[in-house]
């Protein structure tokens, strides 16, 4: 997280030399969270993109929908998840992401959570809004060129799928679909579904490792970016 902070600001900063409206050169200031326009008023902002990132869950609630992208690796499977546009709500987004990459229609959209993601495209810090989705339909016609597959997973699919990411196992031997680890929303979301499968038993997956950055422990980072952020700041008042 301390790398892909830095990595995000110092792009930011590298990338936003000059104000995009005049042309005039900018500073950093605020402790390097902001740029300032040397010879005017104006002040830069980092730019973050939101994403609508979503467990698609079957009518019947016994499968979940992931996905394959063609520029990841063989077998490594994901929620569907894309860019939220402008004036477009989170639920209108997951609805229409869903059913431009699987051609799966979506019903009841719940938020969940949500994770900051510093390494996104074009260098610009995404977050991550997680989302646990209502399908209406499980027919798949993939309709996005980026996606390779599109496969509804059994609950003793992704409860596998989850046990291995835990212990890594899955990232040693690709020959089987896998996900990503607990350090990604995506399997949390995921592990959400099988641990609502689980509920009438009360057999919830133990995940010692997960909980160090799961939903609600976010406050730890919080505090540690907002020092990172300070020393950046620091570093480019006194070079720039």
């Amino acid at each position: 997280s301390l790398a892909g902070l830095a990595f995000s600001l110092t792009t930011w900063h590298d990338n936003n030399l000059y104000d995009g409206k005049t042309g005039l050169i900018t500073r950093p200031v605020e402790c390097g969270m902001k740029r300032q326009v040397v010879s005017g008023n104006g002040k830069l902002y980092p730019r973050i993109d939101p994403v609508m990132i979503a467990c698609v869950v079957s009518p019947d609630n016994k499968m979940c929908l992931l996905g394959h992208m063609m520029r990841m690796p063989l077998n490594f499977f994901s929620c569907l998840s894309g860019f939220i546009e402008a004036c477009e709500t989170i639920e209108e987004a997951v609805r229409r992401e869903v059913w431009e990459e699987s051609g799966v229609k979506v019903g009841e959209v719940t938020i969940i959570s949500s994770q900051p993601w510093p390494l996104g495209k074009g260098d610009n810090c995404e977050l991550m809004i997680g989302c646990y989705a209502k399908a209406l339909t499980t027919d798949i016609n993939i309709q996005d060129d980026e996606v390779d597959e599109v496969r509804w997973f059994s609950y003793e699919d992704a409860k596998s799928m989850v046990e291995q990411s835990i212990t890594m196992k899955s990232f040693r031997d690709s020959s089987y679909p896998y996900i990503p680890g607990p350090y990604a929303i995506a399997h949390h979301l995921v592990k959400k579904f099988v641990d609502d499968n689980n509920s009438q038993t009360n057999n919830k997956i133990i995940e010692s490792d997960s909980k160090r950055i799961g939903f609600s422990n976010y406050r730890y980072y919080s505090l540690v970016t907002v020092l990172v952020s300070v020393g950046i700041g620091l570093c480019y008042s006194s070079i720039k």
